[in-house]
Protein backbone atom coordinates (compact mmCIF):
# COMPACT_ATOMS: atom_id res chain seq x y z
CA UNK A 1 0.00 0.00 0.00
CA UNK A 2 1.27 3.45 -0.81
CA UNK A 3 0.23 7.09 -0.56
CA UNK A 4 0.15 9.77 -3.22
CA UNK A 5 3.16 11.92 -4.05
CA UNK A 6 3.06 15.30 -2.29
CA UNK A 7 4.95 18.52 -2.91
CA UNK A 8 6.37 20.33 0.13
CA UNK A 9 7.33 23.97 -0.31
CA UNK A 10 7.69 24.90 3.39
CA UNK A 11 8.89 22.82 6.33
CA UNK A 12 5.83 23.72 8.44
CA UNK A 13 3.60 21.51 6.28
CA UNK A 14 5.56 18.27 6.84
CA UNK A 15 3.30 17.01 9.65
CA UNK A 16 0.15 17.74 7.62
CA UNK A 17 1.58 15.89 4.63
CA UNK A 18 2.42 12.84 6.75
CA UNK A 19 -1.10 12.80 8.20
CA UNK A 20 -2.62 12.85 4.72
CA UNK A 21 -0.34 10.02 3.57
CA UNK A 22 -1.18 7.92 6.64
CA UNK A 23 -4.91 8.39 6.08
CA UNK A 24 -4.54 7.37 2.42
CA UNK A 25 -2.75 4.12 3.35
CA UNK A 26 -5.31 3.36 6.08
CA UNK A 27 -8.21 3.78 3.65
CA UNK A 28 -6.46 1.56 1.10
CA UNK A 29 -6.07 -1.22 3.67
CA UNK A 30 -9.74 -0.97 4.70
CA UNK A 31 -10.89 -1.03 1.09
CA UNK A 32 -8.71 -4.06 0.34
CA UNK A 33 -10.07 -6.11 3.24
CA UNK A 34 -13.72 -5.15 2.58
CA UNK A 35 -13.58 -6.37 -1.02
CA UNK A 36 -13.30 -9.98 0.10
CA UNK A 37 -9.59 -10.52 -0.39
CA UNK A 38 -9.50 -13.07 2.43
CA UNK A 39 -6.58 -11.34 4.10
CA UNK A 40 -6.64 -9.98 7.66
CA UNK A 41 -4.45 -7.02 8.58
CA UNK A 42 -2.17 -8.04 11.45
CA UNK A 43 0.74 -5.59 11.73
CA UNK A 44 2.99 -3.13 9.91
CA UNK A 45 6.30 -4.74 9.00
CA UNK A 46 8.05 -1.89 7.22
CA UNK A 47 7.48 1.75 6.25
CA UNK A 48 9.43 3.45 3.45
CA UNK A 49 9.58 7.21 3.02
CA UNK A 50 11.13 8.50 -0.21
CA UNK A 51 12.23 12.16 -0.31
CA UNK A 52 13.53 13.89 -3.44
CA UNK A 53 14.47 17.53 -4.12
CA UNK A 54 11.72 19.46 -5.90
CA UNK A 55 12.82 21.34 -8.99
CA UNK A 56 9.72 22.79 -10.72
CA UNK A 57 9.81 23.22 -14.50
CA UNK A 58 9.96 26.87 -15.51
CA UNK A 59 10.88 28.78 -18.64
CA UNK A 60 13.76 31.26 -18.64
CA UNK A 61 16.31 32.77 -21.00
CA UNK A 62 17.07 31.64 -24.56
CA UNK A 63 18.05 28.04 -25.30
CA UNK A 64 18.80 26.74 -28.82
CA UNK A 65 16.33 24.28 -30.25
CA UNK A 66 17.13 20.56 -30.01
CA UNK A 67 18.63 19.14 -33.19
CA UNK A 68 15.45 17.31 -34.22
CA UNK A 69 13.38 20.50 -33.92
CA UNK A 70 15.73 22.78 -35.82
CA UNK A 71 14.22 23.88 -39.10
CA UNK A 72 10.64 23.60 -37.83
CA UNK A 73 8.92 26.71 -39.17
CA UNK A 74 5.99 26.18 -36.82
CA UNK A 75 8.20 27.13 -33.82
CA UNK A 76 9.19 30.66 -32.76
CA UNK A 77 12.23 30.73 -30.46
CA UNK A 78 12.72 34.21 -28.99
CA UNK A 79 16.32 35.32 -28.42
CA UNK A 80 16.02 36.68 -24.88
CA UNK A 81 19.57 36.12 -23.64
CA UNK A 82 19.38 38.59 -20.75
CA UNK A 83 15.93 38.05 -19.16
CA UNK A 84 13.43 35.36 -18.23
CA UNK A 85 10.39 36.82 -20.04
CA UNK A 86 10.19 34.21 -22.80
CA UNK A 87 6.60 33.33 -21.93
CA UNK A 88 5.58 36.99 -22.31
CA UNK A 89 7.17 37.16 -25.76
CA UNK A 90 5.40 33.94 -26.76
CA UNK A 91 1.98 35.18 -25.68
CA UNK A 92 2.42 38.57 -27.35
CA UNK A 93 3.58 36.95 -30.60
CA UNK A 94 0.44 34.81 -30.57
CA UNK A 95 -1.88 37.74 -29.80
CA UNK A 96 -0.45 40.37 -32.17
CA UNK A 97 0.06 39.36 -35.84
CA UNK A 98 2.77 41.97 -36.33
CA UNK A 99 4.91 40.10 -33.77
CA UNK A 100 4.24 36.60 -35.09
CA UNK A 101 7.70 36.30 -36.68
CA UNK A 102 9.72 38.51 -34.32
CA UNK A 103 12.48 36.87 -32.26
CA UNK A 104 14.19 39.97 -30.85
CA UNK A 105 12.93 41.08 -27.37
CA UNK A 106 13.44 44.77 -28.20
CA UNK A 107 10.36 44.75 -30.44
CA UNK A 108 8.05 43.87 -27.52
CA UNK A 109 8.70 46.87 -25.25
CA UNK A 110 5.58 48.76 -26.37
CA UNK A 111 3.33 45.70 -25.97
CA UNK A 112 4.25 44.57 -22.44
CA UNK A 113 1.42 46.67 -20.96
CA UNK A 114 -1.24 44.48 -22.59
CA UNK A 115 -0.57 41.49 -20.33
CA UNK A 116 -0.92 41.08 -16.57
CA UNK A 117 1.57 39.06 -14.51
CA UNK A 118 0.78 40.16 -10.95
CA UNK A 119 2.47 37.99 -8.29
CA UNK A 120 3.79 35.55 -10.91
CA UNK A 121 7.52 34.67 -10.47
CA UNK A 122 9.99 34.72 -13.35
CA UNK A 123 10.98 32.33 -14.78
CA UNK A 124 7.35 31.18 -14.75
CA UNK A 125 6.79 27.62 -13.41
CA UNK A 126 4.39 25.42 -15.35
CA UNK A 127 2.03 25.20 -12.35
CA UNK A 128 1.55 29.01 -12.46
CA UNK A 129 0.34 29.13 -16.06
CA UNK A 130 -3.27 28.95 -14.87
CA UNK A 131 -2.78 32.28 -13.05
CA UNK A 132 -1.71 33.96 -16.28
CA UNK A 133 -4.75 32.48 -18.02
CA UNK A 134 -7.14 33.84 -15.42
CA UNK A 135 -5.65 37.35 -15.32
CA UNK A 136 -5.54 37.73 -19.11
CA UNK A 137 -8.57 35.65 -20.17
CA UNK A 138 -6.44 33.29 -22.25
CA UNK A 139 -6.27 29.57 -22.97
CA UNK A 140 -2.70 28.27 -22.76
CA UNK A 141 -1.42 24.73 -23.30
CA UNK A 142 2.16 23.75 -22.52
CA UNK A 143 4.03 20.75 -23.96
CA UNK A 144 7.38 19.26 -23.07
CA UNK A 145 10.05 17.66 -25.23
CA UNK A 146 11.73 14.30 -24.66
CA UNK A 147 14.05 13.01 -27.38
CA UNK A 148 13.50 9.41 -26.28
CA UNK A 149 9.81 9.48 -27.29
CA UNK A 150 8.60 8.66 -30.79
CA UNK A 151 7.24 12.15 -31.41
CA UNK A 152 9.34 13.85 -28.72
CA UNK A 153 6.30 15.86 -27.60
CA UNK A 154 4.18 15.25 -24.50
CA UNK A 155 1.67 17.44 -22.59
CA UNK A 156 2.85 19.27 -19.43
CA UNK A 157 -0.21 21.47 -18.86
CA UNK A 158 -3.52 21.33 -20.72
CA UNK A 159 -5.87 24.24 -20.09
CA UNK A 160 -9.36 23.80 -18.68
CA UNK A 161 -10.49 27.13 -20.14
CA UNK A 162 -13.26 26.81 -22.73
CA UNK A 163 -11.87 29.03 -25.47
CA UNK A 164 -11.49 27.95 -29.13
CA UNK A 165 -8.33 30.06 -29.56
CA UNK A 166 -5.60 28.23 -27.66
CA UNK A 167 -2.00 29.39 -27.35
CA UNK A 168 0.41 26.44 -27.39
CA UNK A 169 3.85 26.60 -25.80
CA UNK A 170 6.76 24.18 -25.94
CA UNK A 171 9.05 23.92 -22.90
CA UNK A 172 12.55 22.70 -23.75
CA UNK A 173 15.46 22.00 -21.39
CA UNK A 174 19.22 21.82 -21.88
CA UNK A 175 21.81 19.61 -20.19
CA UNK A 176 22.47 22.27 -17.53
CA UNK A 177 18.84 22.05 -16.37
CA UNK A 178 17.78 25.45 -17.77
CA UNK A 179 14.35 25.68 -19.41
CA UNK A 180 12.85 27.94 -22.05
CA UNK A 181 9.36 28.54 -23.48
CA UNK A 182 8.90 28.49 -27.27
CA UNK A 183 5.76 29.48 -29.17
CA UNK A 184 4.12 26.70 -31.18
CA UNK A 185 2.41 28.35 -34.13
CA UNK A 186 0.79 25.10 -35.24
CA UNK A 187 0.63 21.98 -33.07
CA UNK A 188 -0.61 19.94 -36.05
CA UNK A 189 2.47 20.92 -38.04
CA UNK A 190 4.76 20.11 -35.10
CA UNK A 191 3.32 16.59 -34.87
CA UNK A 192 3.14 16.02 -38.61
CA UNK A 193 5.95 13.43 -38.61
CA UNK A 194 4.02 11.26 -36.18
CA UNK A 195 2.15 9.43 -38.98
CA UNK A 196 2.74 8.66 -42.66
CA UNK A 197 -0.33 10.62 -43.77
CA UNK A 198 0.63 13.56 -45.94
CA UNK A 199 -2.64 15.40 -45.36
CA UNK A 200 -2.91 17.56 -42.28
CA UNK A 201 -4.06 15.71 -39.16
CA UNK A 202 -5.96 17.43 -36.35
CA UNK A 203 -4.52 16.52 -32.96
CA UNK A 204 -6.00 16.27 -29.50
CA UNK A 205 -4.26 18.51 -26.96
CA UNK A 206 -4.41 15.86 -24.21
CA UNK A 207 -3.30 12.59 -25.82
CA UNK A 208 -1.82 14.05 -29.06
CA UNK A 209 -3.81 11.53 -31.08
CA UNK A 210 -4.29 12.61 -34.71
CA UNK A 211 -7.61 12.67 -36.60
CA UNK A 212 -8.41 13.30 -40.25
CA UNK A 213 -10.99 16.00 -39.56
CA UNK A 214 -11.85 18.59 -36.92
CA UNK A 215 -15.23 16.92 -36.42
CA UNK A 216 -13.62 13.59 -35.47
CA UNK A 217 -11.13 15.30 -33.18
CA UNK A 218 -13.81 17.33 -31.38
CA UNK A 219 -15.94 14.24 -30.88
CA UNK A 220 -12.92 12.43 -29.41
CA UNK A 221 -12.08 15.36 -27.10
CA UNK A 222 -15.53 15.23 -25.50
CA UNK A 223 -14.43 11.93 -23.98
CA UNK A 224 -10.70 12.66 -23.66
CA UNK A 225 -11.37 15.85 -21.64
CA UNK A 226 -12.73 13.70 -18.83
CA UNK A 227 -9.25 12.27 -18.19
CA UNK A 228 -5.85 13.66 -17.33
CA UNK A 229 -3.35 14.43 -20.06
CA UNK A 230 -0.87 11.61 -20.63
CA UNK A 231 2.70 11.02 -21.76
CA UNK A 232 2.77 7.94 -23.98
CA UNK A 233 6.04 6.03 -23.75
CA UNK A 234 6.42 2.65 -25.43
CA UNK A 235 8.97 0.05 -24.24
CA UNK A 236 12.37 0.15 -25.87
CA UNK A 237 13.23 -2.56 -28.38
CA UNK A 238 14.55 -5.62 -26.59
CA UNK A 239 13.09 -4.69 -23.19
CA UNK A 240 11.19 -7.42 -21.32
CA UNK A 241 8.21 -7.05 -19.00
CA UNK A 242 8.24 -9.91 -16.52
CA UNK A 243 5.81 -10.82 -13.75
CA UNK A 244 7.51 -11.61 -10.44
CA UNK A 245 4.86 -10.89 -7.75
CA UNK A 246 4.03 -14.54 -7.20
CA UNK A 247 3.42 -14.04 -3.49
CA UNK A 248 0.43 -11.84 -4.35
CA UNK A 249 -1.31 -14.51 -6.43
CA UNK A 250 -4.73 -15.88 -5.47
CA UNK A 251 -6.26 -19.10 -6.81
CA UNK A 252 -9.37 -18.79 -8.99
CA UNK A 253 -11.24 -21.39 -11.02
CA UNK A 254 -11.68 -19.07 -14.03
CA UNK A 255 -9.50 -16.16 -15.12
CA UNK A 256 -10.51 -13.58 -17.76
CA UNK A 257 -8.07 -11.14 -19.35
CA UNK A 258 -10.24 -8.45 -20.96
CA UNK A 259 -8.82 -5.73 -23.20
CA UNK A 260 -5.27 -6.69 -22.25
CA UNK A 261 -3.06 -4.12 -23.98
CA UNK A 262 -0.03 -5.98 -25.32
CA UNK A 263 1.80 -6.74 -28.52
CA UNK A 264 1.61 -10.52 -28.95
CA UNK A 265 4.26 -12.26 -30.99
CA UNK A 266 2.77 -15.12 -33.11
CA UNK A 267 3.98 -18.62 -32.27
CA UNK A 268 5.36 -20.26 -35.41
CA UNK A 269 4.54 -23.87 -34.55
CA UNK A 270 1.98 -25.82 -36.54
CA UNK A 271 1.66 -28.43 -33.78
CA UNK A 272 0.83 -25.94 -31.02
CA UNK A 273 -2.65 -26.31 -29.54
CA UNK A 274 -4.40 -23.24 -28.17
CA UNK A 275 -6.22 -23.72 -24.86
CA UNK A 276 -7.55 -20.14 -24.70
CA UNK A 277 -11.06 -19.02 -25.64
CA UNK A 278 -11.90 -15.58 -27.05
CA UNK A 279 -15.30 -14.00 -26.40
Amino acid sequence: FYSKTSTLLISDSISDCLDISRDKVTKSVDKFTRRGSGYVFEKIVDVCLHVLPYRPLSGGSHIPLPKKLQGKRCLLNHRNFHDNYCIIYCLLSALFPELSATESPEAFSDYMKYLKFDNVPFPVPVQDIHKIEKMNNLRINCFGYDDSLQTGIFPCYVSKVQNPDAINLLLIQNEAGNSHYILVKSLDALLRNKTKHLNGMKHCFRCLQGFRSIRLRDRHMQICNQFKSVKIQMPFKGSILKFDKFKALLKFHVVLYCDFEAFLKPIENEYSISTSTTF
